[in-house]
This record gives structure tokens, sequence and C-alpha cells, in this order.
């Protein structure tokens, strides 16, 4: 009789944007009596509620290839994926499913993953009083700094090489 268990590890990183590629270590083992042998399948989903895959989404599956698990032995694997833009942020649940020589066995892990949604940056919205400079320094590709509200204190936003920084400074010839 062929007998298997199913223990999904832990991700690679916890927290995984969308377009990024995370990993989750998966331990089969045969606890049957007879040497399980054939071709493999295995499906990494992930599950919302803990108890059953979200329906049409797959995070990665290994193509099947020919194994040998003996009685009593195991066999790990390391399921590579990325996240598409098909798979909705949130929190979920690993869902694996293991066919093998005629068993199919399901574990869901107990260790969660998130999967979020990278926001792009913003450029600072600017004030009806506000003014912008761009500027040519060495070391910096540009420099542009948008200055909001009224003298003698602004609040300037500064974007060099894609970072922003913000930070407060007194105008020329404005007192304090």
């Amino acid at each position: 009789m062929i007998a298997l268990t199913l223990a999904p590890g832990d991700f690679l990183s916890a927290t995984t944007p969308v377009g990024k590629s995370s990993s989750i270590d998966v331990t089969i083992t045969n606890t049957g009596n007879v040497t399980a042998s054939g071709p493999l399948d295995l499906t990494l989903s992930p599950s919302s509620d803990g108890v059953s895959p979200v329906a049409s989404l797959t995070l990665a599956q290994i193509d099947p290839k020919h194994v040998h698990i003996a009685p009593g032995k195991s066999m790990k694997l390391k399921l590579q994926f990325k996240v598409t833009a098909a798979t909705t942020a949130g929190t979920y649940f690993p869902y694996l499913s293991v066919s093998l020589a005629g068993v199919t066995q399901t574990a869901v892990g107990s260790a969660q993953f998130t999967i979020w949604v990278r926001t792009g940056f913003r450029r600072p919205r600017r004030a009806e009083n506000a003014s912008a400079t761009s500027s040519r320094r060495p070391g910096f590709r540009s420099a542009v700094e948008f200055v909001d509200g009224p003298a003698p204190w602004t609040l300037v936003h500064r974007i060099r090489d894609g970072v922003r920084s913000c930070y407060s400074r007194t105008l020329r010839g404005a007192s304090r």
C-alpha cells in the first residue's frame, strides 16, 4: 500500500510583491509499505480560508517527472514561483496537492504568506504658489525641486535619480 504525507515548509519570503519571485520547501513522505514510483505531479495554489484553494489560480506546478520514494523515505523539493498580476493582493495559506502512483494527497501550510501590489512613485502635487527649478549637479543625472508654501519657510520636495526627499528651508532674502 502506498500512503503519502505532504509537509509544506516556510516561504523564502513571507511577503512578495506582484512581479517578484519566491519559493517554498515541500517534503513528500511515503508512509506506506510499498515503493511509490511513477510521474510526480505537484501543485501550489493560494488558499484564503486555509481549507480550499482559490479557484482556477495556480502559483507553481512541477512538470510531471518520474520519481521513486521507498517506504519510510522522504523527498524534498523547492517550488519556485513568480507572482503574476492575476493574483489578488492579500494574505494566503499555501495549498499543496501531490499525485504519485495513483495516490493524491493535499495539505495546507500553517505559515501564511502575503502578496501585495507595489504602488508607483507619485510626483508631489504642486500648489498654486509653488515654483519648480531644475538643475544639473555633478554626480546626479537630474535634480528637481518643488517649493510649496509661503516664504520664509518652504517645504522642498527634491527628486534626484528617482529618489524623493523632503526638507524645510529658508528662502534667500527672507527673514525669520
